[in-house]
């Protein structure tokens, strides 16, 4: 069995179980997540790195450590997407969220190297126009 199918098939299970038993959600995350990310200052203004998948269980703390750090400085923002493996609508939702929270800022918020899969089905779901995406 190849390890994506087994993931996959695990989050599945996981996801039947963790609404019958909310205590399997703190220990399910933990161990479904793998998602790296770094978030670092340049001269540019704020880089970040996703590699791994972007879902519901890693984007939460993604989304508030990124907001705590970028929002209340006044640099732009780059998001690298070249190691992102799988996102799912949370993970959309996540970059949309932080998109808009910089355009209301005034700030430049550019998503860049996206895989092509990711970026066909952004395209086919329209979210290449929301994100700005050339």
């Amino acid at each position: 069995m190849n390890t994506l199918f087994a993931v996959n098939k695990w989050r599945r299970i996981y996801s039947i179980y963790s609404h019958i038993c909310p205590k399997i959600s703190t220990v399910g995350s933990l161990l479904l997540t793998s998602m790296v990310y770094s978030f670092n200052k340049t001269e540019q203004g704020y880089f970040l790195k996703i590699e791994g998948d972007l879902d519901l269980y890693s984007s939460y703390n993604l989304k508030e450590d990124v907001k705590k750090v970028y929002l209340s400085a006044p640099d732009d923002l780059t998001i690298d997407l070249s190691g992102l493996n799988y996102i799912d609508s949370a993970g959309i939702a996540f970059l949309i969220d932080i998109k808009k929270s910089s355009m209301q800022k005034g700030k430049k918020c550019e998503i860049q190297n996206i895989p092509g899969d990711i970026l066909r089905m952004f395209r086919s779901l329209r979210v290449d126009t929301i994100l700005q995406i050339r």
